[in-house]
């Protein structure tokens, strides 16, 4: 009889560590601040690659990393930025990012069918973050397109 306890609490921490991560308006809310503040180690520990820029793909981290030092010293924010509406990924969204082979390629091999493409509006342009699952309490930052 006791290992029906033991086996109870097995299955429930099973069920604990299988919780889905959920991109939300507060996790793009957090990206966005992210992004502002220039901290480009945090940001490159939460981008994930390959990486799509726009069309292009990086598939290196350090080049990622370097992506975000280059913009964070060229002053790069997203002013004043809100979301706007927050897209689950289906068949076609590669076409917001470019309507090119390579890009559908990255989004059936490299983009999981639960991520999120966040449309966010800022002074500075309208944008869009390409976003799923989790990493040290951040989305992971699959893609950025810019105006």
């Amino acid at each position: 009889m006791k290992k029906i306890p033991i086996l109870l609490a097995g299955v429930m921490l099973l069920l604990g560590a299988c919780v889905t991560f959920k991109v939300d308006e507060d996790q793009v809310t957090k990206i966005i601040k992210l992004i502002n503040s220039g901290d480009t180690d945090k940001l490159a520990r939460v981008t994930r690659v390959p990486f799509l820029l726009d069309g292009e793909i990086i598939a290196l981290q350090d080049d990622a990393g370097l992506l975000w030092k280059n913009l964070a010293q060229a002053g790069f924010t997203l002013q004043n930025a809100a979301l706007a509406d927050l897209i689950p990924v289906k068949e076609d969204t590669y076409k917001l990012f470019a309507d090119t082979w390579e890009v559908e390629v990255f989004f059936k091999k490299y983009v999981p069918p639960k991520s999120m493409v966040a449309q966010v509006k800022a002074d500075n342009g309208d944008f869009l973050l390409l976003l799923d699952g989790e990493k040290k309490g951040y989305a992971q930052i699959l893609g950025i397109k810019g105006p």
